[in-house]
């Protein structure tokens, strides 16, 4: 015959009885389960709490209690995401963008790039997604923030290479 003291039956008994929150990072959305999951990619999970989808503009890595805003120069568009993406060259993505920004004629961008810089003198940027200005040829000139190099006026030399604006030639 076995014996069953009491108190081993209370111990027992109390361990079974306590639930534990799931730790942050971690969740269980189902009733009567034993163990808890690592929170999804693109999720955040508090402690004791469900998964719960991160909004644009921000992300999270497998297994993390928030979402991160996207830093200067990437941005994330969808709701889920696991990462946030390099802003393309062209455009300018700020802090926690869901999307990228064309810079918009007579300015241009790298890739990674938080903001737009003005076309240099010298240069032209011709489309609203520049990624690198187009220096101007001989013969040519432009101003800062142009589109487009111009051909150099009538009695003025544009020869200059390191400083494309145009030049006013002394004549006799």
């Amino acid at each position: 015959m076995m014996t069953i003291l009491l108190r081993d039956w209370i111990s027992i008994y109390d361990v079974a009885a306590a639930p534990t929150a799931c730790a942050s990072g971690s969740y269980q959305p189902s009733a009567g389960q034993t163990t808890c999951l690592t929170c999804p990619e693109g999720a955040a999970c508090l402690s004791g709490a469900d998964a719960v989808a991160c909004e644009p503009g921000t992300a999270s890595a497998a297994g993390q209690a928030n979402c991160t805003a996207c830093d200067p120069g990437s941005f994330s568009a969808l709701s889920s995401s696991g990462s946030c993406s390099s802003c393309p060259a062209g455009h300018r993505c700020g802090y926690a963008a869901v999307e990228a920004v064309a810079c918009g004629v007579g300015s241009f961008s790298l890739e990674g790039s938080s903001q737009c810089t003005l076309c240099h003198a010298g240069s032209a940027c011709p489309s609203n997604t520049t990624s690198s200005p187009a220096a101007c040829g001989s013969g040519n000139y432009s101003q800062a923030g142009s589109a487009v190099c111009s051909v150099c006026p009538r009695f003025h030399s544009c020869s200059d290479p390191a400083n494309r604006k145009a030049i006013f030639a002394i004549s006799s």
